[in-house]
């Protein structure tokens, strides 16, 4: 029975790690790779397009393969595109005369200051905001409501 609970809560943690890291690759992975690929910061346009798309598309994606398991997936894959946020665009903004300090990347996952100024540099500011905004809108419209019906997600918590 204990040993069963210890199971339980260690692939509840599990779960919940790989969305914060799914929410992080699918929105900071692309904006990090055109930023390499073209050495300037991205275009106001598809900074503001890219990681909102890749977010919704890695949020469906992921609500699909759960199937019937919902662990408040847009919570965790944002708190991912926050905490990791840093990391990918430390990297992206190398070519522009940035550097990557693990001591940074390392204080940053506490807070959020430094992926907002750094997404700023990078060009993808508004984009972090809408990625935000939509993930508050994919809660409230897709993961709240089966709370309300009483399915077996409202009593797994």
């Amino acid at each position: 029975m204990m040993r069963q609970a210890f199971r339980d809560t260690l692939e509840k943690v599990r779960s919940r790690l790989w969305l914060i890291l799914a929410g992080a690759i699918c929105v900071w992975g692309p904006t990090t790779l055109i930023s390499l690929l073209t050495q300037r910061p991205l275009n106001p346009i598809v900074g503001l397009m890219v990681p909102p798309l890749g977010f919704v598309l890695g949020y469906f994606y992921l609500r699909r393969l759960r199937g019937k398991e919902r662990l408040s997936i847009s919570v965790w894959m944002l708190f991912g595109v926050f905490a990791l946020g840093t990391f990918f665009l430390s990297i992206a903004l190398i070519p522009q005369g940035g550097r990557f300090d693990i001591n940074l990347i390392a204080f940053s996952v506490f807070l959020l200051w430094p992926t907002i100024e750094f997404a700023g540099g990078q060009g993808s500011g508004l984009g972090l905001v809408v990625t935000a905004i939509l993930a508050a809108i994919l809660q409230f419209i897709f993961e709240r409501k089966g709370r309300k019906r009483g399915t077996p997600q409202a009593e797994a918590g």
